[in-house]
């Protein structure tokens, strides 16, 4: 889970978004799934914000159908936010590192998320973070575990933050 002022999470996510001048945030994930549709929930809760830097949008489960927005935005950094099974409790939140991201490994999404990062940064020269939220159930037809949503709230949260830091104008 996010945990805490200054925590480990937000610590390095600050610091990877460091001179960012514009983020574009992919929530990535299939709502019909249960869990993964964390991604999606996260992306939909940030449209709310106003901060003339960020832009989020929600991507399901096919995010390089949605590539030729950095195109039109140019951002500095693009931000994915997934279900992801990193072993820990169902809700907590981390940055994945790009060696965690494996490539042969099946998936609810037509492109791994690492081939996906690699185009990304060399198509458009963004920094590509991706941030995962620990599932609890993606069975076909489940509802969001109350501990992600949790964990959504908490990134949710935490994202402002700091998007608010790097954008001083924003709310």
């Amino acid at each position: 889970m996010v945990r805490g002022k200054g925590s480990e999470f937000e610590t390095t996510l600050a610091a990877k978004l460091k001179g960012a001048s514009s983020v574009v945030v992919f929530g990535v994930g299939n709502e019909l799934r249960g869990d993964d549709a964390a991604g999606r929930l996260v992306a939909e809760r940030l449209k709310s914000f106003e901060c003339g830097i960020v832009k989020s949008f929600t991507v399901g489960v096919a995010p390089e159908n949605f590539t030729s927005i950095l195109r039109e935005l140019k951002p500095s950094h693009v931000i994915f936010v997934d279900a992801a099974d990193f072993g820990g409790c169902a809700g907590d939140v981390r940055v994945i590192g790009e060696d965690e991201i494996m490539e042969g490994v099946p998936s609810t999404h037509t492109v791994s998320l690492s081939v996906l990062a690699k185009y990304i940064r060399v198509q458009y020269g963004c920094e590509v973070i991706v941030i995962g939220i620990q599932p609890k159930n993606t069975l076909f037809g489940a509802e969001v575990s109350p501990e992600v949503r949790a964990g959504v709230e908490a990134l949710v949260d935490s994202l402002k933050k700091i998007f608010s830091s790097i954008a001083p104008n924003s709310r």
